[in-house]
């Protein structure tokens, strides 16, 4: 230490650094400079790590090739826009990038950028990246295992981008925070949480969010801007959009594969948006309305708007509201607040991130089937009013505990022809889930569970 400080070393060969009795025995720092000027050339590093023990402080590549067999860091300047490499270089606190970059780079210990870079290869987040209102260009892929903060700076990634369980995350919290992909983003981020409030970014390929830890809220937007078909998929309620606008050009459009959540929706161009489900976007009733078979709402708010609307199959709210808003639904199959998939003829179900809100006295939904609460959110202050009258069975699935939790007038009523089954998964007194004025009007029904009633209670005759 203290001894590679100045001067430029060359070489035209393979560079070896052995331990032997010394960690630190190439430490180089300040001026010192390692330039590699042949055809095809080897870095090997048998004690590297971070700025710890050995590591170049500039480094020039200017030879034809580069093979890395382990790490490698650099501490100062790092140059090499035409040489091929193979493996990585480390970025440490003080790094700076000189010009395109013709390898791969990866953050060896915590970083906040000093300049823009360019990489043609490969991104690896190994440590913290704060690009620190910086331009971060790269043509390859982008892979995430710890934190990226884009602070008012811009990531532009031409390949793909992978956020690894279980501590990759990204945080845009700012205005000027910007992403542009132009590949797909599987993320499977999940232990740590992504703070997702602010910025845009943007996705030109296929969207898989296989964990939770995607919480977008305040003003954070998704632009889905790909010119081939996209595929979007969330296999865990704990991520969603916050604002997602769907701007694909192709004829084939987004394809949602699975339930998808967000707070606000966005398709000025007229972008084809298509479901697995068969679902469809929520609209805003301005007369009754029939509507024949099965109907899967996907996304957006149906408001019946003091309408009626009349389903003559099954309903499957798989996504987004249904605003009973003064009107009536009239369900003359099940009414299942779940996702449904179709596999060789048979129909599985899943959660559903629908709300179902029923807050006006008028508000009356008829249910001839089944009636399925399998939604992932809090109904509380959502059923307050109205009348939900079914004549199958009611069935309250643990996906939230709180997601029927009735109050106020809201009044459920059963009026089966047929023996009726009342089960509630998660009903504990007040905690969790419950009726707020229940009338039993059918011949029989079976509790298989706890019930719970807060308001009035009634059932002269039917038989339980």
């Amino acid at each position: 230490i203290g001894l590679l400080t100045n001067g430029v070393l060359s070489v035209g060969g393979n560079f070896e650094q052995i331990t032997n009795s010394s960690s630190s025995n190439f430490a180089a720092n300040k001026n010192h400079t390692v330039v590699f000027m042949g055809k095809s050339q080897s870095i090997n590093f048998a004690s590297s790590s971070g700025t710890n023990y050995s590591y170049f402080a500039n480094l020039y590549l200017e030879g034809e090739k580069i093979t890395i067999s382990n790490r490698a860091v650099v501490t100062g300047e790092l140059k090499g826009e035409t040489c091929q490499m193979t493996g990585y270089i480390d970025l440490v606190g003080s790094t700076k990038v000189i010009g395109e970059f013709n390898g791969n780079i990866r953050t060896g210990e915590n970083h906040s950028l000093n300049s823009d870079i360019y990489v043609k290869g490969n991104l690896y987040l190994l440590n913290d990246l704060n690009l620190n209102g910086k331009v971060v260009t790269v043509e390859g892929d982008v892979t995430v295992t710890s934190y990226l903060t884009i602070n008012n700076g811009t990531l532009n990634c031409n390949g793909n981008m992978e956020i690894i369980y279980y501590y990759g995350r990204i945080n845009m919290q700012k205005s000027m925070d910007i992403i542009y992909l132009k590949g797909n983003l599987v993320y499977n981020g999940g232990y740590d949480t992504s703070t997702l409030t602010n910025g845009k970014f943007y996705i030109g390929g296929n969207c898989a969010f296989n964990n939770s830890g995607f919480p977008a809220s305040g003003s954070h937007e998704v632009i889905l801007n790909g010119k081939n078909k996209q595929t979007v998929s969330f296999s865990n309620a704990g991520s969603y959009f916050n604002k997602v606008t769907f701007n694909n050009t192709s004829e084939e459009g987004i394809f949602i594969a699975t339930a998808l959540e967000a707070n606000e929706f966005i398709n000025e161009n007229g972008c084809k948006v298509t479901f697995a489900d068969g679902g469809s976007i929520g609209f805003k009733l301005t007369e009754d309305k029939v509507i024949e078979g099965d109907y899967c709402l996907s996304m957006g708010t149906l408001d019946l708007n003091g309408h009626s609307l009349t389903i003559n199959g099954d309903f499957i709210h798989a996504g987004g509201e249904v605003n009973i808003n003064g009107g009536t639904l009239d369900v003359n199959g099940d009414f299942r607040i779940q996702s449904r998939t179709e596999s060789n003829g048979s129909y599985t179900y899943n959660y559903s991130t629908g709300y179902l809100t029923m807050t006006n006295p008028d508000d009356s939904v008829n249910v001839t089937g089944n009636f399925v609460m399998g939604s992932t959110k809090d109904h509380r202050n959502r059923l307050t009013a109205g009348t939900l009258l079914i004549k199958g069975d009611f069935d309250q699935q643990s996906h939230s505990l709180y997601n029927f939790a009735a109050s106020g007038t809201h009044t459920v009523v059963f009026e089966g022809e047929k023996s009726q089954l009342i089960n509630f998964a998660s009903a504990s007194g007040t905690n969790y889930s419950y009726f707020a004025n229940l009338y039993l009007q059918g011949e029989e029904i079976t509790v298989s569970n706890r019930a719970v009633v807060t308001g009035e209670l009634k059932g002269e005759t039917c038989q339980m």
